[in-house]
């Protein structure tokens, strides 16, 4: 083998590819965000210097991979309505699964209990689900004022 050899080329198909840039850079961002969040809020017991050159060192890792593997790791800045629709439907996800149905893994739910919380869980589903489709909307005409989330009924 001569020194000048070619380096081995990493055969992906599109989606492979993708998947790896996607996660490289989602990996990215989170050690970003994290560095930011426990600059605020320390680890007990752990140097919050440490801490941070430890992520900090993990980003670089990161980049180093994707360098190796001939990748560009995925900017994962996407559109904000497309952010605001994917929080609106993980958190419309979450509400639901705080009804009886979801609780009896749990344990068995008392009638009563759910009877209330059932209702409840539901509306606050279906504020999720109208926050999200303020995002489908084109938005209001340049001047306007923005449509807003259906207030929360009362309890009686």
């Amino acid at each position: 083998m001569s020194r000048t050899s070619k380096k081995a080329v990493l055969r992906l198909t599109a989606a492979q590819r993708r998947h790896l840039e996607v996660s490289l850079g989602r990996l990215q961002s989170e050690l970003a965000e994290a560095r930011s969040w426990f600059a605020e809020r320390p680890v007990p017991g752990v140097s919050p210097s440490d801490l941070v050159a430890g992520l900090e060192a993990l980003e670089g890792r990161v980049q180093e991979v994707a360098l190796r593997l001939g990748l560009s790791p995925a900017d994962l800045r996407p559109d904000p309505r497309q952010k605001l629709q994917a929080w609106a439907s993980s958190w419309w996800t979450i509400a639901l699964d705080c009804r009886s149905k979801g609780l009896r893994g749990y344990g068995e739910v008392d009638a009563a209990a759910a009877a209330l919380v059932d209702p409840i869980m539901e509306d606050l589903a279906g504020a999720f689900l109208a926050l999200g489709r303020l995002a489908s909307d084109p938005g209001p005409p340049s001047g306007s004022e923005a449509p807003q989330v259906p207030p929360t009924p009362s309890a009686s």
